[in-house]
């Protein structure tokens, strides 16, 4: 009955006219067809459920196809790495990526998960591509930087041997074999990271450094050295790359390994796509089965059951709906009057009652959660004017911290931070502020006080270079006197020697007419020797000559006496020509003696003829002797001169060097000056400066509060120094 009932229920409008049996069949026979027709639908589902299985395995098919195309095409770019290769791999996976992507549109289950697998795995593949390329252009550039080195030695072997240099080519020869089998090595080793084979290509590595530098050493010919070092770099740039690529070995591999664990997953993936649609496709033809088998009991028993739940449908859906109803209004009345504390019942089944007190048991929950909405909403802006208010308080705080720190740093004053106390600590949210503003606070401070401290080394440098430029400017005061004394003696040196010169001079032409003198001498003594017998007839003639002698005599003394004064102003070096002088002095002497003898002799002649001949020869040894000193003599003289005028020249020069120091020591007075006013300058520059951070405190040393006066007083500005006069006779003023 109650099979009927829900039947009768679901499928009659609820009205009290709805006892009519024949009606009820119908709605009886309406209900069975449609059963019916939804059993065809279920078996049709299932026959398209194990097509769309088929359509699946046969895609996972496709795409386990597709992986293993894309397999082999790596292999083939592997063997053969080239740009088309790499884009022939990135294209299978694109087809294999459509092929995910028209699973995931199809709504298979593993569709996006397969999709992103794929587009992963061309990532991978084209990142991997990308370095086995490189790579390869490694290899390629290995290859050829051998080759290079090879042709390299042979040439330098070549060359050697040309030269005679049998043990360097011999080395060179062993070189080039060393790179022959590195470069095997190389080859063996590059496939995979860190092999045997590298160490040993390393180890060669070594070996063809070493015998490259023995080649090398003492090598004379810049043209073989210039080919050794060529070959030398290409080896050097052939191990660069091979460590290149021996690094970037290991990241292929894992590269390989990372692409085909990629290709291992989608293979899995397929494979539980596949087994899915299998399992699928046996269950749905299972169901097929099934739906069809109760279809054609349902026929039957469909109509017994039409047949004898006729009648009975008549009563129960009477006593049904009437219950129903009941219960519907009830409820409905106790919702409208807000009573939400009851459950709604009789919401099972599909008829209209159902569906009615479904409908209230909606809304019955919209009103309970509108309720609880209002309940949390209400909560929700409590709370959030709370926070509000403890935000604001915090802000509040934030900002009047800041504010007085602000101001505080205003003022100069460095001395405290933002403090934090237990019992009233600083919002956890601005705390970053706070510690960022200490921390500026902090250096800040420390900045003042190694400003101040440079400041003070700056005053003390200052003290020191205007000491040092007072210095300077009395050592020049002090040289530029010594100058003054200097060049007034070398005025009074230079005098006296060019004095000494034009004396010397003077003695040198006396000396000449002496000599000429005396060689006039000589030939009167040798006529007198000659004409002996005519003494008499000349000796007024004599007499004059001998007066002459005496006044020459009498001159020579006064040239030697003043030449004998000469060398004493001269010092030192004038002692030698005082000796001279006395000589000639002497001789001078002794000459007017002789003469007044002889004008006694040749007063007597007359009556002592034979011993006026003889006095004639002594005089005329006499005056061979005379002859000799005075040519002495006037060498003597002759070198004086010459020394006289040599000094006259190093005295001017050494006027003119004076001259020169006295303009150095005029300049080095303006340079002291300058020194002076700059240190005065720096030393007011850093009294500012300590007056502009002494406006700042801060902790454990404070910024002084007043520029602290110099440890020296600055000196007033001197003027330059001036120069009255010229040349030796200058006059410094100050």
């Amino acid at each position: 009955m109650s099979v009927i009932s829900t039947i009768m229920l679901k499928n009659i409008k609820i009205s009290r006219q709805i006892a009519a049996g024949f009606a009820l069949i119908l709605i009886l026979l309406v209900l069975f067809a449609g059963f019916t027709q939804h059993q065809i639908t279920r078996a049709n589902a299932a026959h398209g459920q194990t097509a769309a299985a088929e359509r699946e395995a046969q895609l996972a098919v496709e795409i386990a196809k597709g992986v293993s195309d894309a397999d082999r095409t790596i292999l083939r770019f592997l063997a053969a790495p080239d740009d088309a290769k790499a884009a022939a791999i990135v294209t299978a996976m694109n087809h294999v990526r459509g092929l995910a992507g028209r699973a995931q549109s199809e709504g298979i289950a593993q569709g996006q998960a397969l999709v992103a697998l794929k587009e992963r795995h061309i990532e991978e593949a084209q990142a991997f591509s990308k370095a086995y390329l490189a790579r390869d252009v490694q290899m390629r550039r290995i290859v050829e930087l051998s080759t290079l080195g090879r042709e390299g030695m042979d040439n330098l072997q070549a060359e050697l041997q040309a030269a005679g240099d049998v043990q360097r080519a011999l080395l060179v020869a062993d070189a080039n074999k060393t790179l022959l089998q590195m470069r095997l090595r190389l080859v063996a080793a590059l496939p995979s990271a860190g092999s045997d084979a590298f160490a040993e290509a390393s180890d060669m590595y070594s070996s063809l450094q070493d015998q490259l530098s023995r080649a090398g050493l003492a090598l004379a010919d810049p043209r073989i050295r210039a080919g050794l070092n060529d070959v030398n770099a290409i080896t050097q740039d052939l191990w660069s790359e091979a460590v290149a690529a021996d690094r970037g070995m290991g990241d292929l591999q894992d590269g390989l390994l990372t692409v085909r664990a990629t290709a291992d997953e989608v293979l899995a993936v397929t494979s539980e796509i596949q087994d899915a649609a299998e399992t699928m496709a046996a269950s749905s033809a299972q169901d097929a089965e099934g739906i069809s088998s109760m279809t054609v009991l349902s026929v039957f028993v469909g109509v017994g059951l039409t047949v004898l739940m006729g009648g009975a449908i008549a009563i129960v859906l009477s006593r049904s709906l009437s219950r129903g109803l009941t219960r519907t209004l009830d409820q409905t009345n106790r919702l409208a009057d807000g009573d939400l504390s009851f459950n709604i019942t009789g919401d099972e089944g599909r008829n209209e009652l159902a569906a009615l007190a479904r409908s209230l048991k909606v809304f019955r929950r919209n009103a309970i959660e509108r309720r609880d909405l209002e309940a949390e909403t209400r909560r929700l802006e409590a709370e959030e004017m709370a926070r509000r208010e403890v935000h604001a308080r915090q802000q509040a705080r934030v900002v009047d911290d800041i504010g007085a720190g602000l101001s505080r740093l205003a003022t100069g004053d460095l001395t405290q931070e933002i403090a934090s106390p237990a019992h009233d600590p600083f919002p956890a949210d601005y705390e970053a502020l706070r510690k960022a503003y200490n921390e500026v606070v902090s250096g800040l401070s420390q900045t003042v006080v190694s400003i101040s401290q440079v400041a003070d080394q700056v005053r003390s440098g200052a003290d020191e270079i205007t000491s040092a430029a007072q210095d300077l400017a009395s050592r020049a005061e002090t040289q530029a006197a010594a100058l003054e004394q200097s060049a007034a003696a070398l005025t009074e040196m230079n005098a006296s020697v060019r004095s000494t010169a034009e004396r010397a001079g003077h003695a040198e032409t006396s000396g000449r007419q002496n000599r000429e003198i005396t060689e006039a001498s000589s030939i009167v003594v040798r006529d007198a020797v000659e004409a002996m017998g005519g003494i008499k007839q000349y000796s007024d003639q004599i007499t004059r000559i001998i007066d002459m002698i005496e006044d020459i005599g009498f001159q020579t003394n006064l040239l030697a006496l003043n030449a004998g004064v000469e060398a004493a102003r001269a010092g030192e070096a004038g002692r030698g020509f005082a000796v001279v002088a006395s000589e000639v002095r002497s001789l001078a002497q002794r000459a007017s003696e002789s003469a007044r003898d002889i004008k006694t002799l040749i007063s007597e002649s007359a009556a002592q003829v034979q011993l006026g001949s003889d006095l004639v020869g002594r005089m005329g040894k006499s005056l061979d002797t005379i002859q000799r000193q005075a040519q002495d003599v006037s060498k003597q003289i002759s070198g004086i001169a010459a020394a006289a005028s040599d000094q006259a020249v190093g005295l001017a020069e050494i006027n003119s060097g004076i001259n020169q120091l006295d303009t150095v020591t005029q300049q080095n007075a303006a340079v002291a000056e300058e020194s002076n006013a700059a240190a005065i300058s720096l030393q007011q520059r850093a009294d500012e400066m300590t007056r502009e951070i002494s406006r700042f405190r801060v902790n454990a040393v404070s910024a002084p509060t007043s520029a602290r006066p110099s440890s020296r007083p600055a000196s007033p500005a001197r003027s330059n120094l001036r120069l009255l006069g010229g040349r030796s006779g200058d006059i410094i003023e100050f």
